[in-house]
């Protein structure tokens, strides 16, 4: 009897280590599905981007470390097997003063990656343990993110690789500080009323007249030094934009450092030039040092600095010709202004100081109808003559 009952126990014993890690597979099951059951579901939706750098240390601290086994469907333990699900070249990826574990989750997380996936990938990699050490550091980034963003989850930006045509489209466009400013508030582009154009020897006069016309004039001007954004390609580029869209006038510091400059020399020709192509006034010449003005700006007339001491005021004269008020005046000139037009232009149309006025008149005409504008005036004024002498005839 003993025997038997020796033998019997054996058997016991033998059934019961052969149904042990049937057990234990049944146990890990239930857990499983147990704790799938207690995560928070709207977590799961969540992209990886709301880790902080905090949950992304401590799961580089689990995964980091390189793992020989592999789990049954021949994936990694480590932080390969993290990358190989998720798409990712893990050659790509680096693996020396960086954490390679942080890196996977900084280009995953521009590919969309959610954080539901990243549990997934985790379970098919046997890595519970590092669901539970950090699943309330997760929650707590969840929370974080849907309160500075006010309760929408959309208020967390898209992936960079998403966002590269948007920002370049913005980048194209903005060129100032006053830009970015505005941008942040939900404010269009800045205008300006004015671009300044100097020497830098001369940047205390432009830093009185900042002074002058920011600080007691109200009015908004463009210093290139202090207003333009860092890492534009084309700085010029960048300038002839704001002259062109951006700024009403441009103010040109005359002095001889100025003209020694050949930048300065360019956008003083293309502004003249913009404001003979669009006829309105661009170009405002400051005389601040006694200079000879550029031919195509000399006949217009300066505001000279020294000359207006103790006579006028200088800042208040160089901002009415700063401000533009648009006015309601009739699109065609009256019978009176027709008339006055017609005396002007055929009493000093010829004269040598208005040479610049002829040849700035041949860029919008040609050649041909200008001469029979002036056949035609020439005819109007020898019939006016023939009229006179007639009425005086008639007179004696």
């Amino acid at each position: 009897m003993r025997v038997d009952e020796q033998k019997g126990q054996d058997v016991e014993r033998t059934s019961a280590g052969s149904f042990a890690p049937l057990k234990k597979f049944f146990l890990e099951s239930i857990l499983k599905t147990t704790m799938m059951s207690f995560r928070r579901e709207e977590v799961a939706e969540a992209p990886v981007r709301i880790l902080s750098p905090a949950s992304k240390q401590y799961m580089a601290t689990k995964l980091d470390s390189r793992k020989i086994l592999l789990v049954n469907e021949g994936i990694h333990r480590d932080w390969r097997g993290l990358a190989e699900q998720a798409g990712l070249d893990v050659n790509s990826i680096c693996s020396g003063k960086i954490s390679p574990t942080e890196h996977c989750l900084h280009l995953w997380g521009q590919k969309g990656g959610l954080i539901g996936q990243l549990w997934t990938y985790l379970e098919a990699m046997d890595r519970f343990d590092v669901i539970d050490d950090t699943l309330q550091m997760i929650y707590a980034d969840y929370d974080k993110c849907m309160t500075q963003s006010g309760g929408a989850l959309m208020a967390v930006p898209p992936p960079f690789d998403q966002r590269v045509p948007q920002v370049a489209e913005q980048d194209s466009q903005i060129l100032t500080v006053d830009d970015l400013n505005n941008l942040s508030k939900g404010l269009g582009l800045q205008h300006y009323d004015a671009l300044v154009l100097f020497a830098d020897e001369d940047i205390d006069f432009v830093q009185e007249m900042l002074e002058k016309l920011e600080g007691e004039y109200n009015l908004k001007l463009c210093h290139k030094n202090r207003d333009l954004i860092g890492g534009l390609q084309f700085e010029s580029e960048s300038i002839v934009k704001l002259i062109m869209e951006r700024c009403t006038r441009v103010i040109v510091v005359l002095s001889p450092e100025f003209l020694e400059s050949s930048t300065n020399t360019f956008f003083t020709l293309f502004a003249h030039a913009l404001s003979v192509d669009q006829r309105r006034r661009i170009v405002i010449p400051c005389l601040y040092k006694p200079c000879v003005k550029p031919a195509v700006i000399s006949f217009c007339h300066s505001l000279d600095y020294y000359r207006a001491k103790g006579y006028w005021n200088y800042w208040e004269k160089l901002r009415d010709s700063l401000i533009w008020q648009p006015q309601n005046t009739p699109s065609t000139p009256n019978v009176e202004s027709r008339q006055r037009i017609r005396e002007v232009s055929g009493s000093s149309i010829f004269s040598h100081k208005c040479q610049p006025v002829l040849l700035l008149h041949l860029h919008h005409h040609s050649l041909q109808d200008f001469s029979q504008n002036c056949c035609v005036n020439q005819m109007e004024r020898e019939g006016t003559r023939q009229e006179h002498n007639l009425l005086r005839i008639l007179a004696k």
